[in-house]
């Protein structure tokens, strides 16, 4: 498999940023924690902060494969 590349084109300008932090909470997820799960209604921003964050998806045998990952402060999820 090829590897990829990334350009990282923030969706949210600074006043929105600023905004969606105003308005929502901090709140800290320990390592490995599942933030959500395929399936799940997406009603909620993650606006990263610190730290960075792995998209996997389970394969038929039922193990982990990282399909993304997020790592720069500032990016939503």
């Amino acid at each position: 498999m090829e590897p990829f590349e990334l350009t990282l084109n923030p969706i949210l300008d600074d006043i929105e940023r600023t905004i969606v932090r105003e308005s929502g909470s901090i709140v800290h997820y320990a390592r490995g924690k599942v933030i959500f799960a395929a399936g799940d209604i997406p009603d909620l921003i993650y606006l990263i902060k610190r730290g960075w964050t792995k998209t996997y998806s389970l394969s038929t045998d039922g193990k982990k494969v990282t399909v993304g990952s997020i790592r720069c402060p500032g990016h939503r999820l």
